[in-house]
């Protein structure tokens, strides 16, 4: 039972992890509104996630805004292109706006590098490419 109660904790512990997914946007240099981000994706049931997001907002290279570890929630799919599995997380901040963001739509690992990405910041759009933990 002493060993029992510690294995169990563990595999506990190894599932609750299993679904986290840690993705990582560089800016989208083609454009001149663009960002930077890690966020920490957790699927909360379905297909819907929580996630921590920390980003950099940019506009000509300028940096915009920093915005440091906003809860966010939205949904996870998962869509094929050129036969490489992309991940797409669409997050929302919780709360209200009160100024986060508006609308984050990360598609991670595209095959194709062209800014897939978006931010939406205070109306404006900004690119970025993104890649997942996978």
């Amino acid at each position: 039972m002493k060993t029992l109660i510690p294995l169990l904790c563990l595999f506990a512990l190894q599932s609750s992890f299993a679904n986290d997914y840690v993705v990582k946007c560089s800016p989208w240099e083609d454009s001149k509104l663009n960002f930077s981000l890690e966020a920490e994706v957790e699927l909360a049931g379905g297909n819907y996630t929580d996630a921590w997001v920390t980003m950099k907002v940019f506009e000509s290279g300028q940096t915009v805004q920093s915005i440091n570890s906003v809860f966010s929630y939205g949904a996870f799919f998962i869509d094929r292109l050129e036969g490489k599995r992309v991940l797409i997380f669409e997050l929302r901040p919780a709360g209200g706006q009160s100024y986060k963001y508006d609308f984050l739509s990360l598609a991670a690992n595209h095959p194709i590098p062209t800014g897939n990405s978006y931010l939406t910041y205070k109306g404006k759009q900004y690119q970025a490419e993104c890649v997942v933990n996978d």
